[in-house]
């Protein structure tokens, strides 16, 4: 786990906690938008490809930051 990785063993805990609150609410996020998007569309068709859509949309932005973001290993020591 990079976020794991990235943090000073004396505060494990906190970034484990922190990781996980934040995995947590964004998954709840996600859903409820998706479903409001798909709720609130004119058909179910409509509303399927404007949700999938903007999930597409967050993961790519969430591998855009990843990718720029985290500090490449490095190899050897």
């Amino acid at each position: 786990m990079t976020v794991m990785g990235a943090a000073p063993p004396g505060y494990a805990g906190t970034t484990s906690a922190l990781f996980n609150t934040t995995r947590q609410v964004g998954s709840a996020t996600g859903v409820a938008l998706g479903g409001t998007l798909l709720a609130t569309a004119g058909d179910y068709g409509e509303g399927l490809r404007t949700s999938m859509a903007v999930g597409a949309l967050a993961y790519l932005t969430a591998a855009v930051l990843a990718w720029r973001c985290v500090p490449p290993k490095s190899h050897g020591a």
